[in-house]
């Protein structure tokens, strides 16, 4: 079985996405061009998370759950 044959499937048409998304996203594309080359130079995360979560975990190399997240902000 070869593993990589989904992600081979999905390359092009989340390539696709991405390029669609940049294409209406105006003043903002810089940005998520940023975004996506820090995901993908940095990137080793397996789970979902928001990207203000990832942007904050590939910046300080620390993942916060919600209890140490309230508490951080709570001081």
């Amino acid at each position: 079985m070869n593993f990589l044959e989904p992600r081979e499937r999905n390359q092009d048409y989340l390539s696709g996405c991405f390029e669609n998304l940049l294409n209406g996203a105006g003043a903002i594309r810089p940005l998520l061009v940023e975004f996506a080359e820090v995901v993908k130079e940095q990137g080793r995360v397996g789970v979902n998370m928001r990207p203000m979560v990832l942007l904050d975990f590939l910046g300080t190399d620390e993942w916060l759950n919600i209890h140490r997240w309230a508490r951080r902000k709570s001081v």
